[in-house]
Order: structure tokens, then C-alpha cells, then sequence
């Protein structure tokens, strides 16, 4: 009788004491509002939700079925235990704050749907790249370059090389760099020219959720060295005056040393 007592006293607090808990991006009962912080246009966020209608997401006797979100934004959903799991994708023609109501909602006989609202910001600029600029170097040495990247968003995101101007592709490498959300992580830039030149470099890093990208800009002066001089030769020039071609034998000579 008194477990049966203790049921109904927790069915009826459920009616009008049911809170709403947002495990994931950030840990928090929703009072009204909730910010969520920032996305980039066109990026996917992980948001998971509480089953369990008590503050904190701890109260087990009544539990959420469902969460409804805004079909424009949701991507899929599933619940997997006591938790509630749902994919949007942050819109791709909206700057700046977005706010979107969802709904949680349980056996009707037994809570009251609570509906709420979630706020983020959706910018392009969420990633923030600092690295040193200006570079010499010799013909075929590879100089590595740190590169300390922060992120803001709140998302989960792939960068990697894109593209490069003004120097070519295949001299370059650049690690691709998963974020889960907000942090930071420095990479290595390699850039390994083989021959002389002075090169204003464009590295173009994109995303794999959009097309937008991060422009990574460095000036190289690189030297020559006996060996890209031979090289050089070698493949530069196909016709040799007859009385210098004893003086490149040799030089061709001491390039295999």
C-alpha cells in the first residue's frame, strides 16, 4: 500500500515539478533559455537530453520519450537508455544568434510536456589559427611550422588542406585535425620546396561539414644549394653549350656524392 502510495505521490509531482536536463553539449537543467554558444553554418551538434524528469536529470520514476526539435534543423534521433540523443544541423543562412524551441515529452496520462528554449550563435569565424609568418629556408630542406589552432564551436568538425596558391601542392603537408567541440591543439605544417624562390604562400584548410575555409598565409625565402643547382640542370636545360658541357659532367659528377 505505501509503495503504491509513494507511485502516485511521484506521478503527480511529475506533473507539475518536471524539469528538462541537457547532458550534452553542456551539462544543465533548462530554466527557460539555455545558450548553447557557437556553430558554423552548415556544422552538426550532438545534443543529448535526460530522460529523467527531476532537477539534474535524477529523478527515475517517470521518464521522457521523446524530444521534439524543428524538422528544418533535425537531422535524426534516438534514446539509448536513459538518454535522449538528437543530431541538428545548425542552418546554412543564418548569422548570428538562433533560437529554437524543443519539447520533451513522456506518457501523456502521467507529465506534462515541458517545452524550451535553446539558443547558439552561428558564425563562420569559429576557428582561430596563429603561427609564425615569415620563413627562409635551403632548396630541398623541410621546415615544420607550428600552427595552434582554437576552437569555439560547440560542434564537432574535420579541417584539413584543401588547396595551396603559390606553391605547389605536393611540397606541403598538413596533418587533418578533429575537434569534438570547443578547444585547442597545435599541429605541424611541413613544407619541404625544392627549389629557390621567394614564395608568398596561400594554404587554404576547409571543413568537412562546408565549403568555408581558413586561409593560412606565409612568406619563404628559399635559398639554392649545390644540389637544387644540379637538379636544376639536370631538368631545366636540354641544350648545353658544347664548351661547358665538361664543366656540368663534373657538376653532375659530384651530385651523386
Amino acid at each position: 500500500m505505501i509503495k503504491k502510495l509513494l507511485i502516485i505521490f511521484l506521478i503527480l509531482s511529475s506533473m507539475t515539478l518536471a524539469e528538462v536536463t541537457l547532458i550534452q553539449p553542456v551539462k544543465k537543467t533548462i530554466s527557460n533559455n539555455l545558450y548553447l554558444g557557437q556553430i558554423a553554418p552548415g556544422q552538426e551538434l550532438k545534443l543529448v537530453f535526460s530522460r529523467e524528469t527531476g532537477p539534474d536529470g535524477n529523478k527515475k520514476a517517470i521518464f521522457w520519450e521523446k524530444a521534439l526539435i524543428p524538422k528544418k534543423i533535425l537531422i535524426n534521433q534516438t534514446m539509448e537508455g536513459d538518454k535522449i540523443i538528437s543530431w541538428i544541423r545548425a542552418p546554412e543562412n543564418i548569422r548570428g544568434n538562433y533560437t529554437f524551441n524543443i519539447t520533451l515529452q513522456g506518457d501523456l496520462l502521467y507529465i506534462m510536456p515541458e517545452t524550451k528554449q535553446l539558443t547558439m550563435q552561428v558564425t563562420e569565424n569559429v576557428y582561430e589559427l596563429t603561427y609564425q609568418k615569415s620563413f627562409t629556408s635551403k632548396a630541398g630542406e623541410t621546415i615544420q611550422i607550428p600552427i595552434t589552432i582554437k576552437s569555439n564551436s560547440i560542434a564537432k568538425e574535420e579541417l584539413k588542406l584543401t588547396s595551396s596558391q603559390n606553391f605547389p601542392l605536393k611540397w606541403t603537408e598538413f596533418p587533418k585535425t578533429i575537434f569534438q567541440g570547443k578547444g585547442t591543439k597545435q599541429v605541424m605544417l611541413k613544407l619541404k620546396p625544392t627549389e629557390e624562390g621567394d614564395y608568398n604562400i596561400t594554404l587554404k584548410i576547409g571543413r568537412k561539414s562546408s565549403n568555408l575555409i581558413n586561409l593560412i598565409n606565409i612568406k619563404l625565402r628559399t635559398y639554392p644549394t649545390i644540389k637544387s643547382k644540379l637538379k636544376a640542370f639536370e631538368e631545366g636545360f636540354s641544350i648545353t653549350p658544347i664548351i661547358m658541357q665538361p664543366f656540368y659532367s663534373f657538376l653532375s659528377l659530384i651530385g651523386y656524392y
